[in-house]
């Protein structure tokens, strides 16, 4: 039995289609590139170093610099941190969105598939 040309690049397709379906090579694909650009994003997003908010006793820091103490050591006694204000508002916001959005990513991969049944 020979095969036509056109039967031979149908019967090429199918089992593609098939090894393709079965694999999963495209969402695996997204899935992977998707785990990548969120592990650069979040390393990104870390790399903003943390501010603080610092409160001096000004009074106490001039008595301590006119009784002799270097600036530094009496700038450690009489400041203190009051309150850490963290990264910036819209980057917190938009890194949540990105590890929220990873949960749906993965739902649709493990809902993929081969959808059309084998015959």
């Amino acid at each position: 039995m020979s095969l036509q040309p056109c039967e031979l690049l149908e019967l090429i397709v199918r089992e593609m289609q098939d090894i393709i379906d079965s694999y999963r090579v495209f969402p695996r694909i997204f899935l992977v590139l998707f785990t990548i650009a969120t592990g650069i994003s979040i390393d990104w997003y870390l790399s903003f170093p943390l501010e603080y908010k610092v409160e001096c006793n000004q009074e106490l820091l001039l008595g301590l610099t006119t009784q002799g103490h270097e600036l530094k050591a009496a700038e450690e006694i009489s400041c203190r941190t009051t309150e850490v204000l963290g990264r910036p508002a819209g980057y917190t916001f938009l890194i949540s969105t990105l590890i929220g959005a990873c949960g749906v990513v993965f739902s649709f991969y493990v809902n993929s598939g081969q959808l059309r049944k084998s015959s």
